[in-house]
């Protein structure tokens, strides 16, 4: 989809119902996020004025497209980055606000959204879609191909603010990452127990996760997840000036406790999700 004035107007005439919507301006691409950060996708953002009701406003967008990186394309046939993130935005988010109406701010607005795997995601097709295989997937199913257009958080009324990934958080910022997360996830077996009453055909909570991955390949990849984990913070707490000790001590914890208690915990994520 090529984006312009006139492919932008129609999506948000068809967003808020408004055919007599007018964008008036749209403002040059701007790159958002810093090397690095851009989540297996390529991010920008645009600025673009609108006419409604005869009141002009400006509305921001995070314009977020695949990206084009050969090794991310690749990856993306396994991860389905576009897919996942649309299911959250179009459905995951609006059904829970609905159960609880704190979770509203969230999450972004989706104005609207995009993915070659969007309509598999849950239903698999295929020997493809349901090998173990990672490597076969990859090198042998097409790239994912997505296109999503979000509110730009940085521009609310209480703007979300980068942390500085130099420094080690403070208490309060750790306090509201969880409680943060328990709400969610509060919020997530509160749905997950009333659709369990439910007699119906709808996604079971299991097919989020589509698991098509064997576990064998989950300690694989969680492995070198808590290997990064690992360097980052030790690297975080050498940037804070912490003694060599405090390092030691942490290090010894990651390498021989915190592989396994991950690996726990996604083990019996996996049973209650069956």
């Amino acid at each position: 989809m090529d984006l312009n004035k006139e492919s932008i107007e129609d999506i948000l005439k068809d967003f808020f119902s408004d055919q007599a919507l007018k964008v008036t301006q749209v403002s040059e691409q701007e790159k958002f996020l810093a090397e690095n950060e851009n989540f297996v996708s390529d991010i920008k953002r645009w600025d673009v004025t609108v006419t409604q009701q005869e009141i002009e406003r400006q509305i921001s967008f995070v314009i977020k497209t695949s990206s084009q990186g050969s090794f991310q394309k690749k990856c993306s046939t396994l991860w389905r980055p576009f897919a996942k993130e649309l299911f959250w935005l179009k459905r995951g988010h609006p059904t829970l606000s609905k159960l609880c109406p704190e979770l509203k701010s969230f999450s972004p607005i989706c104005y609207y959204g995009f993915s070659t795997y969007e309509g598999r995601m849950f239903r698999p097709e295929g020997f493809l879609d349901q090998t173990p295989l990672v490597l076969l997937k990859m090198f042998t199913k097409k790239s994912e191909v997505g296109i999503i257009l979000m509110e730009n958080l940085k521009a609310r009324d209480r703007p979300l603010k980068m942390l500085d990934k130099k420094k080690i958080m403070t208490p309060d910022q750790v306090r509201v990452v969880f409680q943060t997360l328990a709400r969610l996830h509060g919020s997530w077996l509160k749905w997950k127990r009333l659709a369990e009453k439910e007699d119906s055909n709808q996604i079971r909570t299991r097919d989020i996760e589509g698991l098509t991955i064997s576990m064998e390949i989950w300690k694989a990849l969680l492995k070198s997840g808590t290997g990064k984990s690992e360097r980052s913070i030790s690297k975080l707490l050498r940037n804070q000036g912490k003694d060599e000790e405090l390092i030691g001590r942490w290090q010894k914890y990651a390498k021989e406790k915190m592989f396994k208690r991950v690996l726990d915990f996604q083990s019996t994520k996996s049973e209650m999700l069956k």
